[in-house]
């Protein structure tokens, strides 16, 4: 495999910034709408049609090509991107409107492409990239934080129901608030592994948590809450030692009572969502409803458990819902086990990925990204579809690109060495 061409050394290229920027910006274009389902194109949808584009223009005049991705990653690729596709295609046929279910096919199918994507990042600029991504997401964070103090009501944020983080400067962020919330909280488990294993001062992780914990809290997402408290436990666990735990319950005890006594005395409306809430997460249906649309959902794969409705909206079968508010669930209606098995082999794929020598992370980091950041984003998807969300799903297939190219160029590095040691 050959590694040509690479910018590793010129860490301050911008057009590394501006793909650091196209996977942790929130922000999305409409592209119109189709069966009464809107049509969003997000900046790291742009960022893979200009990859492709410019690959097949670089190897149309290139004498010597380079190969987009190894055999067996071109085959993770391939295999779910045919099977969606053809899959919707089928269900078109037997469908009053052919196109919905297509258009939802390739919405799942795409996301697999960002694998070739994540490749060709490491390919092209190796490590030089995290450190202009490291700094994208913060600068984001901050920005949807800033943008709640100017252009809300202060307390209030300038989103959805007054919800923070709902704006990136004047722009409305993409997506449902609670799939954004939980999408800033996975931004703050990757910056938290990236500050680590920097080895930047434990300020900035602190400093990192808080933006990650403001933005969770104030979105008044529980699905966001829930990922935010799994992720500062693994914090906890994986990546401080036992002075900066000390530190953290002296510190951070009476801030929480001082915090919990403010909002019980406070009528601000913001704070009076957040109790809400909470209220509701301890009523008789905490899940607001969703048992009931699981049920609904479970009939519905359980009529079709192999290939699933094919790509079928869930709207056209269980009125008043777009979404069952389960990933898995989605995933089992739309594309049967067949669907459930080939997420679940990505998932697989992605911790063994971790997991390897060949990436070259400490331990603690390793468990905090399996532990903390994946099973995280896992438990999220039992209350809603988090995979369905651009944002999530393009970056994490980017992610496991990138991983892979990683490991296969270290791995070959790692031989080379060897055998240049063998002949001395």
């Amino acid at each position: 495999m050959r590694y040509t061409n690479s910018v590793s050394e010129n860490s301050s290229s911008w057009h590394a910034w501006v793909v650091s920027a196209a996977f942790a910006v929130p922000l999305a274009f409409s592209a119109g709408s189709f069966g009464g389902k809107p049509i969003d194109i997000t900046l790291s949808d742009v960022c893979l049609l200009v990859f492709v584009f410019i690959f097949l223009i670089k190897e149309a005049f290139n004498q010597n090509p380079n190969y987009i991705a190894s055999k067996e990653v071109i085959a993770i690729v391939s295999i779910p991107v045919f099977y969606f596709l053809i899959l919707g295609i089928i269900g078109g046929i037997a469908s009053d409107s052919p196109f919905s279910n297509i258009i939802s096919a390739i919405r799942f199918a795409k996301q697999f492409s960002f694998i070739i994507v994540g490749w060709q990042i490491f390919k092209i600029y190796r490590q030089s990239i995290i450190q202009p991504f490291l700094v994208t997401c913060i600068l984001t964070q901050i920005i949807l934080i800033t943008s709640d103090f100017f252009w809300g009501k202060f307390p209030l944020g300038c989103g959805v129901e007054s919800r923070w983080g709902g704006c990136f400067l004047k722009a409305e962020v993409y997506g449902f608030p609670n799939s954004s919330a939980s999408f800033q909280v996975l931004l703050t488990g990757l910056m938290l592994a990236i500050t680590f294993s920097l080895g930047h001062t434990k300020k900035k992780l602190f400093a990192i948590t808080a933006l990650g914990v403001v933005l969770a809290l104030f979105s008044l997402s529980r699905a966001a809450w829930v990922y935010a408290a799994w992720l500062a436990l693994w914090l906890w666990i994986s990546l401080l030692d036992g002075r900066q735990k000390l530190f953290c319950i002296l510190l951070l005890m009476p801030m929480i009572f001082a915090l919990i006594d403010y909002i019980e005395n406070s009528d601000i409306s913001i704070i009076a969502g957040v109790i809400s809430k909470l209220e509701r997460s301890f009523s008789d249906d905490p899940s607001s409803g969703r048992f009931y649309i699981w049920i609904d959902a479970f009939e519905l794969i359980s009529a079709q458990p192999i290939f699933g409705s094919k790509f079928d909206f869930f709207s056209d079968h269980v009125g008043g819902f777009d979404t069952p508010h389960n990933q898995y669930l989605e995933i089992a209606f739309k594309s049967g086990l067949i669907g459930i098995f080939i997420y679940g082999f990505t998932i697989y794929l992605l911790w063994k990925i971790i997991s390897s020598k060949q990436l070259k992370i400490s331990k603690p980091v390793q468990r905090f990204l399996k532990w903390g950041v994946l099973v995280g984003l896992l438990l999220n998807g039992l209350f809603q579809p988090i995979f369905s969300y651009s944002m999530v799903a393009n970056l994490s297939m980017m992610l496991i690109g990138y991983a892979l190219s990683a490991t296969e160029f270290n791995s070959h590095d790692h031989k080379h060495e060897a055998t240049s040691t063998k002949s001395r």
